[in-house]
């Protein structure tokens, strides 16, 4: 009998040796976790240690052991990572020759919830947006507001940051493009669900605390999906990778094989873990970005190596984006126009998508803006740029720049602001030249080449003992006989100038010009003092002399040969001019005060621009002004004043602007609204 006892003893034991999972059976939501109690009883019946593994059709587990075997000390809690698919699952855990069973039933889970809002933090280069209801890309701007349907694209050496309201952040590289798929308020948090399609990003999320809580980027193959981390998504042609820096990453993939990606490791499109392609630091392009001595604000590139072409060298990126009205040659035109940018070592080139209409819903016309508009399609691909730099020669084609004669006297800062020019030069240090050409081409159907600017000049020049000596001439091919009898059109001038670099960028010089009008009539002047910069200003100040109607500055910002001339029957006149001028990204601005030494009234002629940027859901404004006036002194504001300023905010990305323009007409102001486009 006693032996008996003792079997039936040894078969209890044995029934209550093996291993149980609590639960058995459970419900949770796509992609959650559900943790899973695993105990251990030898076949004394006593709590024991052992190596369990999983076997599980979908999903996933945090403890990686589990698939080989995992070692256990009598019990622990594991954590299964339920697929992003939903339906009914079940895993056995295996002990010895026991078996554990837990089903677990994955449910599709809605995201509800109050819309939110993301913002766009920083950016660098060409970086666009598309709004869900717009076929049109458009340029970004700092603080530009995000909803869900957004998109955003980088082309080239750009990036973008995106903030989250639960200050989550994710970094579009370059060439990436990014689609916020949901963004919605939960109960205790923020459900953010984005959508990669190419690229590489950066995120670095948040800890989210609530069951409710999402953070998930998405590509064609793979979801990853985390709770607190820093990673990187990588989605290319040959397959994705998922790098994690800090924490876990769980990579969810579409047959419902779930993978963790612990901090220091990678995964592979076959689901496989290896060590980090790449450094984190390497998803900071911002911090290897250097400053250049001599720069001031924005981002700094490095100076040119002259005559030492970057052979094999291709770059590409999104160059530049118009959207909105352009006038020329006295006509309105609404315009659209991106460029891609290309460069290969000396030689680089932009080709654009150009098109435009008279109106809005207008026909729409190909190529630039046209006296003879075309309606050949291929006339929309445009040649925006070219251009070429050898050893001291250098040729480039496209958007006119700001031009500086001399001393600045006679054309100073002189712009082109929608056309293209051609601009050739050789320079050997000691000697240059140049040559501008006012020419552009609007169709290349019929290679149609029209003047986009009355102004031709150029300049030759050479330094000796330190001092620069130069001769330039300007043509301006629309000055005519006017029938003003107090202004005569300027058709020639020639400017001779010598100056010295006295420290930094100020320079001590004079500058002796002429001009020539339609009607023949001769005008010179003669200026002497110092220029340079301080900051961010542009100064200049000395005396001068000028006869016969002579009117300095006259090739600047606004020059028209209907507006600006020589004087008729003026006589000799001298005097002084003092002055400052800015350009930068947020404004531009210039005042000036020109006496002469025979009268002790001076005349003020001054302009500011500036742009508010962007903050939370209000638009960036800008707010310019311009002043006038011969007698500064007998009153600022009077009949001799002229004057506006206007308050206008910027939409569409920033190139159109509408708003109110307040007119000073010499005794009142009077207001006008106006919209119009805005060149970046």
């Amino acid at each position: 009998m006693r032996y008996l006892v003792l079997v039936i003893l040894m078969l209890v034991a044995l029934s209550f040796a093996g291993i149980t999972a609590v639960p058995t059976a459970v419900s949770i939501d796509e992609g959650g976790v559900v943790p899973i109690k695993l105990s251990l009883t030898g076949k004394d019946g006593n709590p024991t240690s052992g190596t369990v593994s999983a076997e599980f059709d979908a999903g996933g587990f945090e403890e990686l052991d589990l698939i080989f075997g995992m070692k256990i000390n009598k019990e622990a809690t594991v954590h299964y990572i339920a697929p992003m698919i939903d339906g009914q699952y079940t895993i056995n855990f295996l002990y010895n020759d026991e078996a554990a069973t837990t089903i677990v039933t994955v449910q599709k889970q809605e995201i509800t919830g109050q819309e939110a809002t993301a913002q766009v933090v920083q950016f660098k280069g060409s970086v666009a947006y598309k709004a869900p209801d717009s076929e049109v890309w458009e340029p970004v701007a700092n603080g530009l507001v995000l909803k869900e349907g957004y998109s955003l694209l980088t082309v080239g050496k750009s990036y973008a940051v995106i903030e989250f309201p639960n200050k989550s952040q994710t970094k579009i590289l370059e060439d990436t493009q990014l689609k916020i798929e949901k963004l919605r308020k939960v109960s205790k948090g923020y459900a953010i669900v984005l959508k990669q399609y190419k690229g590489k990003t950066y995120n670095t999320v948040a800890k989210l605390l609530s069951s409710g809580e999402k953070f998930l980027i998405k590509t064609d193959s793979v979801t990853a999906g985390v709770r607190g981390t820093r990673f990187a998504v990588i989605e290319e042609k040959n397959g994705f990778r998922i790098e994690t820096f800090e924490g876990v990453v769980f990579a969810y993939f579409r047959s419902g094989k779930v993978v963790p990606v612990p901090a220091g490791k990678e995964v592979s499109p076959e689901g496989k873990l290896g060590p980090l392609t790449h450094e984190e630091e390497e998803f900071y392009p911002e911090k290897r970005e250097e400053k250049i001595p001599g720069t001031t604000g924005g981002s700094a590139t490095a100076p040119e190596k002259k005559g030492v072409p970057e052979s094999g060298v291709t770059k590409a990126n999104l160059n530049s984006m118009y959207i909105g009205t352009m006038n020329k040659e006295g006509e309105d035109y609404l315009v659209y126009s991106f460029g891609l940018n290309l460069d290969f070592g000396p030689v680089g080139f932009e080709v654009g998508i150009t098109a435009y209409s008279t109106e809005i819903g207008g026909n729409l016309y190909y190529g630039l803006p046209s006296s003879e508009p075309s309606t050949n399609l291929i006339d929309a691909i445009t040649l925006n740029a070219f251009r070429l730099k050898l050893d001291g020669f250098s040729l480039r084609y496209g958007k006119g720049g700001s031009y500086t004669l001399g001393m600045g006297y006679t054309m100073r800062r002189y712009t082109i602001p929608y056309g293209n020019t051609l601009d050739v030069s050789y320079s050997t240090g000691k000697f240059w030249i140049s040559a501008h050409f006012p020419y552009e081409i609007r169709k290349i159907s019929d290679f149609d080449i029209e003047q986009s600017d009355p102004l031709y000049f150029g300049e030759i020049g050479v330094n000796i003992g330190g001092i620069d000596l130069s001769l330039a001439g300007v043509y301006d091919s629309s000055a005519s006989t006017s029938s003003l009898a107090s202004v005569e059109p300027v058709r020639y001038a020639a400017i001779l100038s010598a100056k010295r670099e006295l420290f930094g960028d100020f320079a001590l010089g004079a500058e002796l010009s002429g001009l020539v009008g339609a009607s023949g009539t001769i005008a010179w002047g003669g200026f002497a003092g110092l220029y340079g910069s301080i900051w961010i200003l542009d100064v200049v100040a000395g005396p001068y002399a000028n006869g016969a109607g002579f009117a300095p500055l006259i090739f600047t910002q606004g020059y028209s040969s209907d507006r600006f001339g020589i004087s008729v029957g003026k006589g000799l006149e001298m005097g002084y001019m003092a002055g400052m001028e800015f350009k930068q990204t947020w404004g531009e601005g210039r005042i000036y005060l020109n006496g002469s030494f025979g009268s002790s009234e001076p005349t003020l002629d001054g302009y500011l621009r500036g742009i508010l940027p962007r903050f939370a859901t209000f638009p960036a404004v800008e707010v310019s002004g311009y002043i006038h006036d011969p007698t500064p002194l007998q009153g600022v504001m009077d009949s001799d004043t002229s004057a506006w300023f206007s308050i206008a905010t910027l939409v569409g990305g920033g190139y159109l602007k509408a708003g109110t323009r307040f007119i000073w007409d010499g005794s009142e102001w009077k207001s006008e609204v106006f919209v119009t486009g805005v060149s970046m």
